[in-house]
């Protein structure tokens, strides 16, 4: 078994990338554990890729370019690309799937999903628009799309709030055929279906969902990226990023992982619970897609720029959960300070007019009394 992983909002100047000319294209061998980079064209000169889908002996993908985004396909035997055009009328592409002989292509800054021939990659026409929406500028923000008991579905953020997508926190689930709306998701993204179950992420969370229930949180981490099947899930962890690159504004301070740092894949054993985490922090800083693939073969290196071993490395994951959770406690020793500061000014204050009774009368003498007692017997609860 292998995984498919797409890496999107490159910076060329960076890390490995700069240094040996990495794709934003990578497979994973999930038994050997080794890590493959795919030769790109670069007259397509991408800034990476997201959308990912496999049908027959091909994998799909369209480059992270908002404007002029390019289809690509590559043989699963070898990884070599061949097929590339232009994937007009799509702007901001994001995820994309095969079904019926179609390839259907998410074009968020239209708020539409557009269709075509997976063989030449003609245009077919548009399949949806978001209702309440114009194909001007992204409105919904609609990322993934999926296949659910035979009907297409997509995700979407809801309707932009000031301008600030920090505000949209009413995301759903939407059936493109019938307009259903499944759950409340403060930034979805990345759904999967195994046995007719959803899962997904909320990035804002940094959680993983099955059917509206939390049974993944990753601190602080910007989850996206997301595949199930019968015997593990598996997870994108990015860095976080302070200013929206679909709107150029900033992000709220404290989400949107931006606390976090590294980047990587998180494989979970479904069976037994058991983590690998996979860093890939030294190459890109965020995963758009991951997928299961079977049938890959690399029987040549030509199509290939980059080959690296992967250790599971929980050390930095559990470091920076531990480091989070030492964050909050002194968060709490700070509060508690606070709170027990303001305390002490305040029998101080009710000590002195205590002192004052005599003037006062001795109805509101006892009320003072009763009351500094009171004041006195504080707990704070957490």
């Amino acid at each position: 078994m292998w995984l498919v992983v797409s890496f999107c909002n490159s910076i060329r100047g960076s890390s490995e990338y700069s240094k040996y000319g990495l794709s934003q294209l990578a497979v994973i061998n999930l038994k050997c554990q080794r890590l493959f980079f795919i030769k790109i064209p670069r007259k397509i000169d991408p800034r990476g890729f997201t959308g990912l889908a496999c049908s027959g002996e091909y994998i799909y993908t369209v480059t992270y370019t908002r404007d002029t985004p390019y289809l690509v396909r590559l043989k699963k035997q070898g990884l070599g690309v061949d097929l590339i055009r232009k994937a007009e009328p799509v702007r901001d592409p994001h995820s994309m799937i095969c079904f019926g002989g179609r390839l259907y292509l998410v074009s968020s800054g239209t708020n539409s999903v557009e269709m075509f021939d997976p063989k030449n990659f003609d245009y077919l026409g548009r399949y949806y628009q978001h209702p309440g929406t114009t194909p001007t500028d992204d409105q919904v923000h609609i990322n993934s799309i999926f296949l659910h008991r035979g009907q297409l579905w997509a995700s979407a953020f809801g309707l932009i709030v000031d301008k600030n997508w920090s505000k949209a926190s009413g995301g759903y689930l939407i059936n493109m055929a019938n307009g259903q709306k499944l759950y409340k998701i403060y930034h979805p993204h990345s759904v999967a279906v195994e046995g007719g179950d959803f899962y997904y992420c909320e990035s804002w969370t940094s959680s993983v969902y099955k059917n509206g229930e939390v049974i993944k949180q990753i601190p602080e981490a910007y989850v996206r990226g997301l595949d199930v099947d019968k015997a593990r899930l598996v997870v994108g962890i990015s860095s976080g990023r302070r200013v929206s690159k679909s709107r150029g504004t900033m992000n709220v301070a404290g989400s949107l992982g931006s606390h976090s740092t590294f980047s990587g894949v998180l494989v979970v054993n479904r069976r037994n619970q058991v983590e690998d985490y996979w860093d890939l922090s030294k190459y890109f800083r965020e995963i758009y897609d991951i997928r299961f693939v079977n049938d890959i073969v690399v029987d040549t290196k030509d199509n290939i720029v980059g080959e690296y071993e992967l250790k599971s490395n929980k050390t930095i994951y559990k470091n920076f959960v531990a480091s989070l959770l030492m964050d909050e406690n002194e968060e709490l020793r700070r509060r508690l300070d606070e709170v027990e500061r303001e305390k002490a000014i305040m029998r101080s204050e009710l000590e002195t007019r205590a002192g004052e009774m005599p003037t006062l009368g001795q109805s509101r003498g006892r009320g003072l009394r009763l009351l500094l007692d009171k004041i006195k017997g504080w707990r704070l609860l957490i």
